[in-house]
């Protein structure tokens, strides 16, 4: 009985130190790759005594292709820029390497980082804790940087200039479009004033033609009465 209690507890110490501490998973590859270049990465993970299910999962970059090279009987496949490791039963032993080959795009131009995640059950709820990531210089992604910023500048320089541009021809048809406006305004003034001119000239010389009439008459009508008398004069003198 006592050395079934003795096993019991020690047992109980084994299992608390084995899924008391979370597993670390680092990562081990070239610090300095080149645009282009495929190189090994290796997984290493400490895992302590978890067993049954467990997950590898780990961001590559965008337009980066990946090759399997050694999974330790897990299934590997590459999604979406994320590979993946899964074991339906992990090894057994506490400490695992499981690698790949990584091929960059030749169009990389800045530098990245290798992180992910592991999974592992824990009385049957899964569990995860982040991979210790490691960054990747890509050489010349400094001048690359600088060239795309360089580039950016010249564009944003250009497209200032076109803005810019662009204003002063669309001033410049305004202030036209706003001289042509007055020039048209002037003119149309100048007519109805010239309008209004003759229209006066006409008016004040019809005028002028009703009173030269209304004089003539005027003058007929008193030489006539003037004839009449004088005949009457004369008829009244012969008598």
């Amino acid at each position: 009985m006592i050395r079934n209690f003795i096993l019991a507890v020690i047992s109980m110490v084994f299992f608390a130190h084995a899924y008391g501490q979370e597993p670390i998973i680092t990562v081990e590859t070239s610090e300095n790759a080149d645009p282009g270049q495929t190189f090994p990465v290796k997984i290493v993970i400490d895992k302590g005594a978890i067993v049954g299910f467990s997950m590898v999962k780990q961001n590559i970059p965008m337009g980066a292709t990946a090759k399997l090279i050694d999974a330790q009987n897990a299934s590997f496949s590459v999604q979406e820029n994320k590979i993946k490791f899964i074991w339906i039963a992990v090894p057994q032993q506490e400490k695992i390497t499981i690698s790949y080959e990584l091929t960059l795009p030749d169009t990389i131009s800045s530098d990245f980082e290798l992180k992910g995640l592991f999974y592992y059950l824990v009385e049957g709820k899964r569990t995860k804790v982040p991979i210790t990531p490691i960054t990747v210089k890509v050489n010349g992604a400094l001048a690359m940087n600088d060239k795309d910023k360089s580039t950016e500048a010249e564009e944003k320089a250009k497209a200032e200039e076109e803005a810019k541009l662009k204003a002063e021809a669309e001033a410049e048809a305004k202030a036209k479009e706003e001289e042509l406006a007055k020039a048209k305004e002037a003119e149309e003034k100048a007519k109805a004033e010239e309008e209004a001119k003759l229209k006066a000239e006409a008016e004040a010389k019809a005028k002028e033609e009703e009173l030269a009439k209304a004089k003539e008459a005027e003058e007929k009508a008193k030489a006539e009465e003037e004839a009449k008398l004088k005949a009457e004069a004369e008829a009244e003198a012969k008598a």
